[in-house]
Protein backbone atom coordinates (compact mmCIF):
# COMPACT_ATOMS: atom_id res chain seq x y z
CA UNK A 1 0.00 0.00 0.00
CA UNK A 2 1.35 3.33 -0.77
CA UNK A 3 2.90 5.62 2.19
CA UNK A 4 2.32 2.65 4.20
CA UNK A 5 6.46 2.94 5.20
CA UNK A 6 5.49 6.70 6.45
CA UNK A 7 3.23 5.28 9.23
CA UNK A 8 4.80 6.46 12.28
CA UNK A 9 4.75 3.23 14.49
CA UNK A 10 3.22 3.62 17.98
CA UNK A 11 5.99 2.70 20.94
CA UNK A 12 3.76 1.06 23.73
CA UNK A 13 6.05 3.07 26.62
CA UNK A 14 6.64 6.09 28.09
CA UNK A 15 8.39 9.22 26.40
CA UNK A 16 10.05 10.92 29.02
CA UNK A 17 12.87 13.64 29.83
CA UNK A 18 13.71 15.07 32.87
CA UNK A 19 14.57 18.55 33.09
CA UNK A 20 14.15 21.54 35.66
CA UNK A 21 17.24 23.73 34.03
CA UNK A 22 16.73 27.12 32.47
CA UNK A 23 17.11 25.14 29.27
CA UNK A 24 14.16 23.13 30.32
CA UNK A 25 11.88 24.46 26.69
CA UNK A 26 14.86 22.33 25.04
CA UNK A 27 13.92 19.32 26.44
CA UNK A 28 9.99 20.19 25.42
CA UNK A 29 11.37 20.12 21.95
CA UNK A 30 13.18 17.05 22.06
CA UNK A 31 9.84 15.59 23.08
CA UNK A 32 8.12 17.28 20.04
CA UNK A 33 10.92 16.14 17.33
CA UNK A 34 10.60 12.81 18.58
CA UNK A 35 6.54 13.18 18.33
CA UNK A 36 7.22 13.69 14.68
CA UNK A 37 8.83 9.91 13.99
CA UNK A 38 6.74 7.74 16.84
CA UNK A 39 3.53 7.65 18.63
CA UNK A 40 3.56 6.92 21.93
CA UNK A 41 1.26 5.04 25.53
CA UNK A 42 2.20 8.26 27.26
CA UNK A 43 4.44 11.49 27.03
CA UNK A 44 5.31 13.58 30.32
CA UNK A 45 8.21 15.97 30.33
CA UNK A 46 9.00 16.00 34.44
CA UNK A 47 10.14 19.45 34.87
CA UNK A 48 9.68 22.40 37.47
CA UNK A 49 7.96 24.65 34.78
CA UNK A 50 4.31 23.48 34.37
CA UNK A 51 3.71 25.66 31.82
CA UNK A 52 5.83 23.82 28.99
CA UNK A 53 4.24 20.97 26.91
CA UNK A 54 3.49 17.70 28.76
CA UNK A 55 4.44 18.80 32.04
CA UNK A 56 4.16 17.12 35.05
CA UNK A 57 5.72 19.01 37.82
CA UNK A 58 8.62 17.74 40.27
CA UNK A 59 10.63 19.55 42.56
CA UNK A 60 14.33 21.03 41.42
CA UNK A 61 17.14 19.02 40.26
CA UNK A 62 19.85 21.01 41.53
CA UNK A 63 23.12 20.10 38.83
CA UNK A 64 23.85 16.44 37.59
CA UNK A 65 24.53 14.37 40.78
CA UNK A 66 20.80 15.28 41.80
CA UNK A 67 19.75 14.25 38.30
CA UNK A 68 21.12 10.87 38.31
CA UNK A 69 19.55 10.77 42.12
CA UNK A 70 16.34 11.44 40.57
CA UNK A 71 16.50 8.83 37.61
CA UNK A 72 17.92 5.48 40.00
CA UNK A 73 15.60 7.00 43.23
CA UNK A 74 12.37 8.16 41.75
CA UNK A 75 11.53 7.77 38.50
CA UNK A 76 10.10 5.02 38.56
CA UNK A 77 6.62 6.85 40.35
CA UNK A 78 6.14 8.28 36.89
CA UNK A 79 5.94 5.69 34.77
CA UNK A 80 3.01 3.34 34.24
CA UNK A 81 4.21 1.54 31.17
CA UNK A 82 6.25 -1.36 31.34
CA UNK A 83 8.74 0.54 30.14
CA UNK A 84 10.31 4.08 29.48
CA UNK A 85 12.24 5.72 27.06
CA UNK A 86 14.20 8.43 28.47
CA UNK A 87 15.64 11.24 26.22
CA UNK A 88 16.97 14.49 26.69
CA UNK A 89 17.47 17.19 24.57
CA UNK A 90 20.66 16.51 23.03
CA UNK A 91 19.31 12.84 22.78
CA UNK A 92 16.16 11.90 21.05
CA UNK A 93 13.99 9.85 18.25
CA UNK A 94 15.51 10.56 14.97
CA UNK A 95 14.23 7.29 12.86
CA UNK A 96 10.91 5.85 14.24
CA UNK A 97 11.48 3.05 11.31
CA UNK A 98 14.17 1.95 12.92
CA UNK A 99 12.05 0.60 15.94
CA UNK A 100 11.24 -2.74 16.88
CA UNK A 101 9.48 -4.74 19.27
CA UNK A 102 12.62 -6.46 19.72
CA UNK A 103 13.82 -4.22 21.96
CA UNK A 104 11.18 -4.76 24.48
CA UNK A 105 12.92 -7.80 25.64
CA UNK A 106 15.35 -5.95 27.77
CA UNK A 107 15.47 -3.82 30.88
CA UNK A 108 17.97 -1.33 29.37
CA UNK A 109 19.25 -0.56 26.19
CA UNK A 110 21.33 2.59 25.80
CA UNK A 111 23.96 3.43 23.05
CA UNK A 112 27.27 1.50 23.14
CA UNK A 113 29.94 3.51 24.82
CA UNK A 114 32.54 4.59 22.99
CA UNK A 115 35.14 3.26 22.53
CA UNK A 116 34.89 0.44 25.72
CA UNK A 117 31.45 -0.11 23.90
CA UNK A 118 29.68 -1.40 27.02
CA UNK A 119 25.88 -0.49 26.90
CA UNK A 120 24.61 1.54 27.08
CA UNK A 121 24.34 5.47 27.57
CA UNK A 122 21.32 6.67 29.65
CA UNK A 123 21.17 10.32 27.58
CA UNK A 124 18.73 8.11 25.06
CA UNK A 125 17.84 5.07 26.83
CA UNK A 126 15.01 2.40 27.09
CA UNK A 127 14.40 1.21 30.80
CA UNK A 128 11.67 -1.31 32.02
CA UNK A 129 9.52 -0.55 35.01
CA UNK A 130 11.04 -3.30 37.18
CA UNK A 131 14.44 -1.81 36.46
CA UNK A 132 13.28 1.07 37.55
CA UNK A 133 11.63 -0.53 40.55
CA UNK A 134 14.96 -2.46 41.13
CA UNK A 135 17.26 0.69 41.43
CA UNK A 136 14.78 2.35 43.47
CA UNK A 137 15.20 0.26 46.50
CA UNK A 138 19.06 -0.05 45.95
CA UNK A 139 20.17 3.03 47.86
CA UNK A 140 23.14 3.47 45.59
CA UNK A 141 25.96 5.49 47.10
CA UNK A 142 27.12 5.80 43.44
CA UNK A 143 24.58 6.63 41.85
CA UNK A 144 26.41 9.71 39.81
CA UNK A 145 26.40 9.11 36.49
CA UNK A 146 23.67 7.60 36.79
CA UNK A 147 23.85 5.85 33.42
CA UNK A 148 27.44 4.17 34.55
CA UNK A 149 26.07 2.98 37.94
CA UNK A 150 23.38 0.59 35.95
CA UNK A 151 25.55 -0.36 33.21
CA UNK A 152 29.20 -0.69 34.74
CA UNK A 153 29.05 -0.28 38.73
CA UNK A 154 25.81 -2.21 39.37
CA UNK A 155 25.79 -3.92 36.28
CA UNK A 156 26.34 -7.77 37.89
CA UNK A 157 23.76 -7.68 40.29
CA UNK A 158 21.10 -6.64 37.69
CA UNK A 159 21.84 -9.15 36.28
CA UNK A 160 21.87 -11.30 39.11
CA UNK A 161 18.14 -10.12 40.03
CA UNK A 162 17.07 -11.60 36.42
CA UNK A 163 16.92 -8.89 34.40
CA UNK A 164 18.64 -8.36 30.90
CA UNK A 165 21.22 -5.73 29.48
CA UNK A 166 20.33 -5.22 25.27
CA UNK A 167 23.97 -7.23 23.87
CA UNK A 168 25.96 -4.62 21.58
CA UNK A 169 24.57 -6.09 18.63
CA UNK A 170 21.10 -4.59 19.34
CA UNK A 171 22.56 -1.32 21.44
CA UNK A 172 23.92 -0.60 17.63
CA UNK A 173 20.64 -0.29 16.27
CA UNK A 174 19.28 1.45 19.32
CA UNK A 175 20.99 4.36 19.50
CA UNK A 176 24.53 6.10 18.57
CA UNK A 177 26.40 8.20 20.74
CA UNK A 178 29.42 10.84 18.98
CA UNK A 179 31.83 10.34 21.67
CA UNK A 180 31.46 9.26 25.86
CA UNK A 181 32.50 11.58 28.94
CA UNK A 182 35.24 10.29 30.77
CA UNK A 183 34.66 12.18 33.75
CA UNK A 184 37.30 15.07 32.37
CA UNK A 185 37.32 14.35 28.79
CA UNK A 186 35.41 13.33 25.67
CA UNK A 187 37.05 9.99 24.61
CA UNK A 188 36.84 7.67 21.02
CA UNK A 189 36.44 8.03 17.66
CA UNK A 190 33.60 10.43 17.10
CA UNK A 191 30.97 8.16 15.15
CA UNK A 192 28.28 9.39 12.78
CA UNK A 193 24.73 8.41 12.43
CA UNK A 194 23.60 5.86 10.27
CA UNK A 195 19.94 6.10 10.67
CA UNK A 196 19.81 4.41 13.97
CA UNK A 197 16.64 4.66 16.28
CA UNK A 198 18.05 8.05 18.16
CA UNK A 199 21.34 9.82 19.06
CA UNK A 200 22.75 11.28 22.06
CA UNK A 201 25.11 14.08 22.26
CA UNK A 202 25.63 16.69 20.27
CA UNK A 203 29.34 15.92 19.47
CA UNK A 204 27.78 12.81 17.36
CA UNK A 205 28.22 13.47 13.55
CA UNK A 206 24.08 14.20 12.22
CA UNK A 207 22.59 14.68 8.94
CA UNK A 208 22.03 18.30 8.22
CA UNK A 209 18.35 17.91 8.39
CA UNK A 210 18.86 15.87 11.27
CA UNK A 211 20.86 18.47 13.43
CA UNK A 212 18.97 19.69 16.18
CA UNK A 213 20.91 22.97 16.68
CA UNK A 214 23.71 24.56 15.17
CA UNK A 215 27.51 23.25 16.55
CA UNK A 216 30.06 26.30 17.47
CA UNK A 217 33.58 25.99 18.40
CA UNK A 218 36.16 27.77 19.92
CA UNK A 219 39.43 27.64 21.34
CA UNK A 220 39.64 30.65 23.51
CA UNK A 221 40.83 33.06 25.11
CA UNK A 222 38.13 34.10 27.48
CA UNK A 223 37.56 37.05 25.84
CA UNK A 224 37.76 36.30 22.52
CA UNK A 225 35.20 33.84 22.98
CA UNK A 226 32.75 36.70 24.68
CA UNK A 227 33.12 38.79 21.36
CA UNK A 228 32.46 35.59 19.66
CA UNK A 229 29.70 35.16 21.28
CA UNK A 230 27.93 38.15 18.58
CA UNK A 231 28.84 36.25 15.71
CA UNK A 232 26.83 32.95 17.48
CA UNK A 233 23.84 35.52 17.91
CA UNK A 234 23.94 36.50 14.70
CA UNK A 235 24.28 32.69 12.88
CA UNK A 236 20.70 31.94 14.98
CA UNK A 237 22.89 30.09 18.23
CA UNK A 238 23.33 26.49 19.41
CA UNK A 239 25.76 24.71 20.89
CA UNK A 240 29.53 25.40 21.48
CA UNK A 241 31.84 23.14 22.59
CA UNK A 242 35.38 24.39 23.78
CA UNK A 243 38.60 22.81 23.14
CA UNK A 244 42.26 23.49 22.68
CA UNK A 245 42.59 22.33 19.25
CA UNK A 246 43.41 25.29 17.22
CA UNK A 247 44.03 24.77 13.70
CA UNK A 248 44.35 28.09 12.49
CA UNK A 249 47.56 30.08 12.17
CA UNK A 250 47.63 33.04 15.46
CA UNK A 251 48.08 32.32 17.94
CA UNK A 252 49.71 28.96 17.87
CA UNK A 253 52.88 29.01 19.53
CA UNK A 254 52.40 32.34 20.46
CA UNK A 255 55.05 33.56 23.19
CA UNK A 256 51.67 35.62 24.76
CA UNK A 257 50.90 33.57 27.98
CA UNK A 258 46.91 32.97 27.20
CA UNK A 259 44.23 31.39 29.29
CA UNK A 260 43.12 28.67 26.78
CA UNK A 261 40.66 25.75 27.10
CA UNK A 262 40.47 23.47 29.65
CA UNK A 263 37.66 21.45 31.61
CA UNK A 264 38.56 24.63 34.98
CA UNK A 265 38.60 27.08 32.56
CA UNK A 266 35.20 26.34 31.14
CA UNK A 267 33.33 25.34 33.84
CA UNK A 268 34.03 29.70 35.05
CA UNK A 269 32.90 30.92 31.62
CA UNK A 270 29.83 28.36 31.07
CA UNK A 271 27.30 30.37 33.38
CA UNK A 272 27.56 33.37 31.67
CA UNK A 273 27.60 31.40 28.18
CA UNK A 274 24.58 29.36 29.37
CA UNK A 275 22.90 32.74 30.51
CA UNK A 276 22.64 33.50 27.17
CA UNK A 277 18.32 32.00 25.74
CA UNK A 278 20.26 31.59 22.05
CA UNK A 279 22.81 29.26 23.73
CA UNK A 280 21.73 25.31 23.88
CA UNK A 281 24.83 23.77 25.93
CA UNK A 282 28.28 24.61 26.38
CA UNK A 283 30.93 22.46 27.17
CA UNK A 284 34.48 21.17 27.16
CA UNK A 285 35.97 18.98 24.56
CA UNK A 286 39.78 18.10 24.02
CA UNK A 287 39.31 18.10 19.81
CA UNK A 288 37.45 20.02 17.43
CA UNK A 289 34.25 17.89 16.90
CA UNK A 290 33.61 16.38 13.84
CA UNK A 291 29.92 17.49 14.26
CA UNK A 292 31.10 21.14 14.01
CA UNK A 293 29.44 23.88 11.96
CA UNK A 294 31.03 26.83 12.53
CA UNK A 295 35.02 26.73 13.69
CA UNK A 296 34.84 30.58 15.68
CA UNK A 297 38.53 29.92 15.13
CA UNK A 298 38.60 31.43 11.52
CA UNK A 299 39.03 34.78 12.96
CA UNK A 300 42.40 34.19 13.46
CA UNK A 301 43.23 33.53 9.93
CA UNK A 302 43.64 37.52 8.87
CA UNK A 303 46.33 37.52 11.80
CA UNK A 304 48.59 36.17 9.28
CA UNK A 305 48.43 39.53 6.86
CA UNK A 306 48.08 41.79 9.88
CA UNK A 307 50.40 45.09 9.70
CA UNK A 308 51.19 47.49 12.14
CA UNK A 309 48.50 49.46 11.39
CA UNK A 310 45.92 47.12 10.92
CA UNK A 311 43.65 47.66 14.11
CA UNK A 312 40.74 45.47 13.35
CA UNK A 313 38.82 44.53 16.55
CA UNK A 314 38.63 41.47 17.56
CA UNK A 315 34.65 41.69 17.25
CA UNK A 316 34.98 42.79 13.75
CA UNK A 317 37.18 39.43 13.33
CA UNK A 318 35.08 36.91 14.26
CA UNK A 319 32.06 38.70 12.28
CA UNK A 320 33.72 39.05 9.05
CA UNK A 321 35.00 35.36 9.52
CA UNK A 322 31.16 34.13 8.47
CA UNK A 323 30.43 37.67 6.61
CA UNK A 324 28.14 39.11 9.15
CA UNK A 325 27.24 42.81 10.05
CA UNK A 326 28.68 44.12 12.93
CA UNK A 327 25.99 44.08 15.92
CA UNK A 328 23.96 47.52 16.75
CA UNK A 329 23.23 46.41 20.84
CA UNK A 330 23.99 44.06 23.20
CA UNK A 331 24.88 40.46 22.58
CA UNK A 332 24.93 39.85 26.16
CA UNK A 333 22.56 39.97 28.81
CA UNK A 334 22.42 38.61 32.69
CA UNK A 335 19.75 38.89 34.89
CA UNK A 336 19.74 40.34 38.59
CA UNK A 337 22.74 42.81 37.87
CA UNK A 338 24.19 43.18 41.49
CA UNK A 339 24.65 47.08 41.91
CA UNK A 340 27.64 47.73 44.95
CA UNK A 341 26.29 50.64 46.75
CA UNK A 342 28.01 53.94 46.12
CA UNK A 343 30.11 52.37 43.88
CA UNK A 344 29.56 53.83 39.74
CA UNK A 345 32.63 52.82 38.63
CA UNK A 346 33.63 49.03 38.18
CA UNK A 347 37.31 48.80 37.64
CA UNK A 348 39.48 45.95 36.38
CA UNK A 349 42.89 45.76 34.92
CA UNK A 350 45.24 42.93 34.20
CA UNK A 351 48.74 42.17 34.45
CA UNK A 352 48.95 42.66 30.22
CA UNK A 353 47.91 44.93 28.14
CA UNK A 354 49.03 48.04 29.92
CA UNK A 355 49.59 51.75 28.54
CA UNK A 356 51.87 53.65 30.57
CA UNK A 357 50.49 57.07 29.63
CA UNK A 358 46.90 55.79 30.69
CA UNK A 359 46.45 58.33 34.21
CA UNK A 360 45.58 55.78 36.27
CA UNK A 361 47.25 57.30 39.70
CA UNK A 362 45.02 60.55 39.15
CA UNK A 363 42.44 58.82 38.30
CA UNK A 364 42.29 56.37 41.04
CA UNK A 365 42.87 59.07 43.87
CA UNK A 366 40.28 61.29 43.00
CA UNK A 367 37.24 58.15 42.58
CA UNK A 368 38.74 55.37 44.53
CA UNK A 369 35.64 55.59 46.99
CA UNK A 370 33.46 55.13 43.94
CA UNK A 371 35.13 52.10 42.57
CA UNK A 372 35.01 48.33 43.27
CA UNK A 373 37.30 46.33 41.53
CA UNK A 374 36.54 43.08 40.08
CA UNK A 375 39.39 40.53 39.10
CA UNK A 376 42.13 38.42 40.81
CA UNK A 377 42.79 39.16 43.99
CA UNK A 378 46.80 39.71 42.36
CA UNK A 379 45.41 42.13 40.15
CA UNK A 380 43.46 43.93 42.98
CA UNK A 381 46.51 44.04 44.72
CA UNK A 382 48.78 45.35 42.36
CA UNK A 383 46.21 48.04 41.56
CA UNK A 384 45.92 49.17 44.81
CA UNK A 385 49.41 50.47 44.29
CA UNK A 386 48.46 53.43 42.36
CA UNK A 387 46.90 54.71 45.43
CA UNK A 388 48.19 53.06 48.69
CA UNK A 389 46.88 54.98 51.33
CA UNK A 390 43.50 55.09 50.34
CA UNK A 391 41.19 51.66 50.54
CA UNK A 392 40.07 50.44 47.36
CA UNK A 393 37.09 47.79 47.77
CA UNK A 394 37.40 44.28 45.70
CA UNK A 395 34.67 42.21 44.86
CA UNK A 396 35.85 38.67 44.26
CA UNK A 397 33.86 36.89 41.70
CA UNK A 398 33.04 32.86 42.11
CA UNK A 399 33.01 32.91 38.01
CA UNK A 400 32.68 34.82 35.00
CA UNK A 401 28.51 35.04 35.03
CA UNK A 402 28.64 37.25 38.27
CA UNK A 403 31.68 39.18 37.14
CA UNK A 404 29.25 40.24 34.63
CA UNK A 405 26.69 40.83 36.85
CA UNK A 406 28.43 43.47 38.79
CA UNK A 407 30.11 44.82 35.44
CA UNK A 408 26.03 45.08 34.12
CA UNK A 409 24.96 46.74 37.82
CA UNK A 410 27.54 49.81 37.96
CA UNK A 411 27.56 52.76 35.80
CA UNK A 412 30.43 52.36 33.76
CA UNK A 413 33.45 50.12 33.76
CA UNK A 414 36.76 51.58 33.44
CA UNK A 415 39.76 48.97 32.57
CA UNK A 416 42.37 47.58 29.68
CA UNK A 417 41.78 45.00 27.30
CA UNK A 418 40.39 42.13 28.96
CA UNK A 419 37.75 39.58 29.70
CA UNK A 420 36.26 42.23 31.69
CA UNK A 421 35.87 44.71 28.57
CA UNK A 422 34.54 42.24 26.30
CA UNK A 423 31.89 41.72 28.96
CA UNK A 424 31.27 45.28 29.06
CA UNK A 425 31.25 45.31 25.38
CA UNK A 426 28.96 42.72 24.99
CA UNK A 427 26.32 44.17 27.48
CA UNK A 428 26.35 47.40 25.70
CA UNK A 429 27.86 49.49 28.77
CA UNK A 430 29.51 52.73 28.91
CA UNK A 431 33.63 52.09 29.15
CA UNK A 432 36.76 53.97 29.34
CA UNK A 433 39.48 52.35 28.29
CA UNK A 434 43.47 52.05 28.79
CA UNK A 435 44.12 51.43 25.21
CA UNK A 436 47.34 48.94 24.34
CA UNK A 437 49.00 50.93 21.63
CA UNK A 438 50.99 47.57 20.76
CA UNK A 439 47.29 46.92 19.27
CA UNK A 440 43.91 48.09 21.03
CA UNK A 441 42.13 45.21 19.18
CA UNK A 442 39.68 46.04 21.45
CA UNK A 443 38.18 49.29 19.95
CA UNK A 444 34.30 49.66 19.29
CA UNK A 445 33.10 52.57 17.90
CA UNK A 446 30.22 52.92 19.64
CA UNK A 447 28.74 56.03 21.49
CA UNK A 448 29.11 54.90 25.02
CA UNK A 449 33.03 53.85 24.76
CA UNK A 450 35.61 56.68 25.06
CA UNK A 451 39.25 55.38 25.06
CA UNK A 452 41.40 57.16 27.52
CA UNK A 453 39.90 59.37 30.37
CA UNK A 454 38.16 62.84 30.27
CA UNK A 455 40.11 65.35 31.82
CA UNK A 456 36.98 66.86 33.73
CA UNK A 457 37.45 62.60 35.25
CA UNK A 458 40.88 63.63 36.88
CA UNK A 459 41.03 67.12 38.06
Amino acid sequence: MLGVENVKPLIPVTLLSADTTPKAHLAASAISKSLEQADFTSVKLLTNQPNLPYAVEIPELNGLEAYSKFCVQDMTRYVETDHALVIQADGFLLNGAAWTDEFLKYDWIGAPYNPTRVVGNGGFSLRSKRLLDFTAKGNWEDAHPEDSAISIRHRAEIIAAGMKIAPLEVARKFAIEGRSWAGTEWQGIPNEYTSELGFHSLLTKLPADKKPCKVFHHSLDQGDLVYGMAAIKALGGGMVFISPDNRYPFPLNSRWARVGASVDVVNNLKPLIMAQDYIWGCSFTQALPFSTDYDLNKFRMPWRERTPSDFTSILQLHMDAFNLPMPTGPWLTVKDPIKVPGKPFVVNRTQRYHNYDFPWDRFVNKWHDKIVFVGSALEAELFQGFAPDKKIQYYPTKDVLELARVIAGAERFVGNQSLALAIAHGLNKPVAVEQWPGNPNCKLIRPNAIYGLPSNWLE
